[in-house]
């Protein structure tokens, strides 16, 4: 029969250093996509919702949305010439994937899934069930 027997110190520290290796890589961030993210977005189309239409600014009477991303963390919306929005902006790891939080006075942006598509194309999908998947193209 095995008889149990206490860990000594290395094996306890060796089991605590594999479990920090393990959980720093599941919310680890990529640089290249918080790097990539950096740069003015204009909004292309968005699908979703809970009939699953696709709303584009033509087919939504909607003026031109941007989407600006600093280096320092800072984010700001805009319709048109007008600024909507403004704070700043973190990532994590939920599920595998990228997520945007998004920091404001008001707190009403919604965390968004990050992916890109290409280098000129960023995809951002609302973290909530029916909401919708935004589309954004890079602006030179």
């Amino acid at each position: 029969m095995y008889e149990k027997r206490p860990m000594n110190q290395l094996e306890t520290l060796s089991f605590l250093l594999i479990i920090a290796i393990f959980s720093g890589c599941s919310i680890l961030v990529s640089d290249t996509q918080t790097s990539q993210i950096v740069g003015k977005w204009e909004w292309i189309r968005s699908t979703g919702g809970v009939i699953g239409e696709t709303v584009n600014s033509d087919s939504a009477g909607i003026a031109n949305r941007q989407i600006v991303f600093k280096s320092n963390s800072a984010f700001s919306f805009f319709r048109g010439d007008t600024l909507v929005i403004a704070g700043t902006y973190s990532f994590h790891k939920s599920e595998g994937e990228t997520v945007i939080n998004y920091d404001t006075e008001t707190g009403s942006f919604i965390d968004q899934r990050l992916r890109f598509q290409g280098e000129d194309t960023l995809i951002l999908a609302d973290e909530c069930y029916d909401c919708f998947i935004n589309y954004y193209s890079r602006e030179e």
